[in-house]
């Protein structure tokens, strides 16, 4: 099963993208599409007051689906492998 790091390179994204500020999820392609649908779950932990962006990257070819977000809040929220978001 790929990694993140094979994940970043099979849909073209630098290895140290986790690194710039950006969550990552990564999904098994069989339930993406329906993580995908629970996208506003994640509304309450977007800043703002910040750019924000979700990126979702999809190949049925491939054994995992990307999420990318940016503009999550300063409050330590912690975006799980699952795609969903916590805070401490």
């Amino acid at each position: 099963m790929p990694n993140t790091k094979d994940t970043l390179k099979h849909y073209g994204y630098p290895e140290d993208t986790p690194d710039k500020d950006v969550g990552i999820g990564l999904w098994d392609k069989g339930d993406a599409l329906g993580r995908l649908a629970k996208l506003p779950e994640m509304l309450p932990y977007l800043d703002g007051n910040k750019k924000i962006r979700v990126v979702f990257d999809y190949d049925p070819d491939f054994p995992k689906a990307l999420l990318q977000i940016t503009g999550l809040k300063d409050n330590g929220c912690v975006v799980h492998s699952d795609g969903l978001a916590t805070t401490p």
